[in-house]
């Protein structure tokens, strides 16, 4: 509690969720695309909101953490595919974050002052 705002701060679960990643290699005739899909049961996150005393809330801040199991599959099944996915499941962590933080900041912004004209 502070004298313009409260902070509130939660744990939220997340999932399941499934990416679906795919990469061109090669050029021209012998372009290949491979693909590969990642799938976890749950991603776990801190949610930290401030809601002002008058009553509009805003986002402070959302983490998403890496997760604990992915389970990969792709065509060629490769130990490499795995490996590489499970090496950059915290960078998918951070996106995750980005694209919730856009979303929710798009939902909470504050409501227009007097005299604003909302097209």
């Amino acid at each position: 509690m502070m004298n313009t705002h409260t902070t509130v701060r939660t744990n939220f679960l997340l999932g399941p969720l499934v990416l679906k990643v795919e990469k061109e290699f090669g050029r021209g005739a012998k372009k290949e695309l491979r693909s590969a899909t990642a799938t976890t049961a749950e991603m776990t996150g801190r949610l930290n909101l401030r809601v002002m005393h008058g009553g509009a809330a805003t986002l402070h801040s959302i983490r998403v953490m890496q997760p604990k199991q992915v389970r990969v599959e792709s065509a060629d099944d490769h130990d490499r595919t795995r490996e590489f996915v499970w090496s950059r499941s915290g960078h998918i962590a951070h996106l995750v974050s980005q694209k919730l933080t856009a979303a929710t900041r798009s939902m909470l912004q504050p409501p227009p002052g007097p005299g604003t004209v909302v097209a």
